[in-house]
């Protein structure tokens, strides 16, 4: 596990030492099918969903299946990129497997969807040319 989000502050209040952790990146916002979200982030505790007053909202994507993982598991998979100071997720459009058919109809596969997203399935392609197949 990386720091990301780790906030870790020391000090002395009435001279005596205190010390404090806390975790939290944010606010993000991602666009997943044309809708805005707004989320903190940690590699501790994962994303939480923030409500328009920008506190953690009581509905969080709980579902594997909610829009909002598909833009956040490729978010982190591409390493976090932002833009707009650091405030606008820019990632990757994911896409499910590939695989292509025999004369046997045993399948092969070419690709797999990305982890956390198997979900998403995969897609029946041509025949590579030779050379071309794994």
């Amino acid at each position: 596990m990386s720091e990301f989000g780790h906030k870790a502050i020391k000090g002395v209040i009435n001279g005596r030492p205190f010390f404090s952790d806390g975790w939290g990146e944010g606010p993000f916002a991602i666009r997943v099918k044309g809708k805005r979200y707004t989320f903190e982030d940690s590699d501790l505790f994962g994303p939480a969903l923030l409500n328009k007053g920008g506190s953690i909202s009581e509905r969080q994507p709980i579902s594997e299946r909610h829009p909002f993982w598909l833009g956040y598991v490729m978010w982190r998979k591409g390493g976090r990129k932002t833009r707009w100071k650091g405030r606008v997720c820019v990632y990757e459009k994911a896409s499910e497997g590939t695989y292509w058919k025999d004369d046997k109809g045993t399948p092969h596969f070419l690709t797999d969807p990305p982890e956390g997203l198997e979900y998403l399935g995969y897609r029946r392609v041509n025949r590579p040319a030779a050379g071309d197949t794994q």
